[in-house]
């Protein structure tokens, strides 16, 4: 089981991403691929947004074998376009949730 918990407000968001969907053989499971894909984008984002916006301090953090959680911080600042970027990542993994409520579970924290 994937689990995804999401803590967001107008001048920041955190994810920590663990586990896996054991929908598949690892190499073949859709369910980690479409998980993992949406991680990589945030993180990625995080990391150019950090670099363009120097006031924007962003954490990105996984242990070097995969073992561990994905923690992602974002401290938009109020951004719009970072926050509304956040909305989509947030809604892309809503909606692998919804196709595989039983290999993935958001839940969201305070």
């Amino acid at each position: 089981m994937i689990k995804i918990a999401l803590r967001q407000d107008e001048m920041s968001a955190q994810f920590i991403i663990s586990g896996h969907a054991g929908y598949a053989d690892p190499g073949h499971d859709i369910v980690c691929a479409a998980v993992s894909t949406v991680t990589h984008l945030l993180a990625s984002m995080a990391e150019a947004w950090r670099t363009d916006i120097p006031t924007m301090h962003n954490l990105v953090s996984a242990d070097d074998d995969d073992s561990g959680p994905v923690h992602i911080m974002i401290n938009s600042g109020g951004d719009k376009v970072v926050n509304a970027s956040v909305d989509c990542i947030i809604d892309a993994y809503q909606q692998i949730a919804e196709q595989y409520p039983d290999r993935v579970t958001i839940q969201w924290i305070e």
